[in-house]
């Protein structure tokens, strides 16, 4: 029987929270450069404000990018472009106020017996950390990209997966997104055939996400395009099992697993099935694959059948990295505190939303619209896919409402703890109380 992968607790382990405004990046990274950016938030997210610098190996990185560790030359020349690579964001912040902000996506980076030496400017770090908005991406989605437009389109398509819709966004803000430059394109069919099409399959084919794109024409022209976002139930089929944090996959069945170790390893019927029943399929075939990669490699081993026993006696299977032990001592730590935070979360936005309500219900219609209308135009600029719906759908859209509030806090006509207080408020609390998510 096939293990399949442990999606539960592979998507608490591998997840990384990114910032929606480092998502939405108008910078050309090349598909391994936008790989790597995730890989390293990913690994510095827990100590992003109490360290410095950060480290990881380069076996660790490569595994989660998908690229060869040995490669240390492709690896230098994509980190050194992060390092000239520029991210702006422009988001709403915790306070309701609007953040507009620049920093390099990797402040510095050293490379040394093995292990990469990592910084970031302290300015992104405190946007990166614990986000007022996030969109949670998976790391084993990461590293199976092929194109830099799939992984763009899957990020950015994470964001909105709740509410199951980008929105309309017109051809100049998409073709940024997608890390294009606005004379890139020209033509609608080339840029539907080119860059739409390969990335709509890419993330229906390796992600969590099945999307569809829908156009909007003005005249015989297409002038706008949105993405209709549903869950891939096809995923646990998809995910690479070589991923840290998932159970390994057997490549035998019973029956093959049986015949080489008769056939290529030289033990008998009746011993070879012993050492399957005394270790375990799983036990056994990683040890013959270990041992067939040093004869592979033309290792001179003139007892194979003895150099098989030992290595089951002793175990030669490559041990987990020191990132798999580490996530996985983190991995209890990490529930508790996601679920508490959560929660808090949940109890905040309700008590915002409420104070919101009562305010709004005191106005006249007429300074109602005033500052409806005041939030609408904020919106344009800054958040133009939010401005999008609020023309479209008015402030009773749960995301535009959520602005909305944030909005109004920000303009200082409503009194209420931004989300960090209200955690330090309640940080010694064992359990909050169980609110419903506004």
């Amino acid at each position: 029987m096939i293990p399949t992968p442990d999606t539960s607790e592979a998507a608490q382990i591998l997840n990384l929270k990114k910032h929606v405004g480092a998502i939405q990046m108008h910078a050309k990274l090349t598909l391994l450069q936008r790989k790597l950016v995730n890989v390293l938030m990913y690994n510095a997210y827990d100590e992003l404000l109490s360290s410095e610098t950060h480290k990881m190996s380069v076996s660790d990185c490569s595994i989660l990018a998908g690229f060869d560790s040995k490669n240390t030359a492709v690896l230098k020349e994509s980190i050194r472009g992060l390092r000239g690579k520029e991210v702006e964001w422009n988001v709403v912040d915790a306070d309701g106020h609007d953040a507009w902000g620049t920093s390099s996506l990797i402040a510095g980076a050293e490379i040394k017996n093995g292990t990469i030496e990592y910084s970031f400017e302290p300015i992104l770090k405190r946007r990166l950390y614990n986000p007022e908005i996030y969109s949670t991406l998976n790391m084993a989605i990461n590293k199976s990209f092929n194109s830099t437009y799939g992984h763009a389109l899957y990020e950015n398509c994470s964001r909105y997966k709740k509410v199951m819709s980008t929105g309309w966004l017109d051809l100049d803000m998409f073709k940024k997104l997608m890390g294009l430059k606005e004379t890139e394109y020209s033509v609608f069919r080339d840029l539907k055939r080119r860059v739409i099409n390969v990335a709509v399959k890419e993330v229906n084919q390796l992600s969590d996400l099945n999307v569809e794109p829908e156009f909007k024409k003005h005249g015989r022209k297409v002038v706008a395009i949105k993405f209709i976002i549903k869950e891939n139930r096809q995923l646990p089929l998809l995910i690479d099992f070589d991923t840290p944090g998932f159970k390994s996959k057997p490549e035998l069945t019973e029956d093959a697993l049986l015949q080489s170790l008769i056939n290529d390893i030289g033990f008998t019927k009746t011993l070879a099935n012993s050492f399957i029943k005394k270790y375990g399929h799983d036990y056994v075939e990683g040890n013959l694959k270990y041992v067939k990669s040093k004869l592979e490699q033309g290792q001179l081993i003139e007892n194979v059948a003895g150099y098989m026993k030992k290595a089951l006696e002793i175990d030669y299977r490559p041990k987990a990295s020191l990132m798999e032990k580490e996530l996985q001592t983190k991995k209890m730590l990490k529930e508790k505190e996601v679920k508490k935070l959560t929660t808090l979360k949940a109890q905040h936005d309700k008590i915002v939303a409420t104070k919101v309500t009562k305010f709004i219900k005191t106005l006249t219609t007429e300074s109602k619209d005033k500052l409806v209308a005041e939030f609408v135009a904020s919106m344009e600029k800054n958040e133009p896919l939010v401005y999008q719906k609020s023309i479209t759908q008015g402030i009773e859209n749960k995301m535009v409402a959520a602005f909305f509030r944030n909005y109004v806090l920000s303009c200082g006509l409503v009194q209420a703890p931004n989300f960090d207080e209200y955690c330090q408020q309640h940080q010694s609390n064992n359990k909050a109380p169980e609110l419903e998510l506004v």
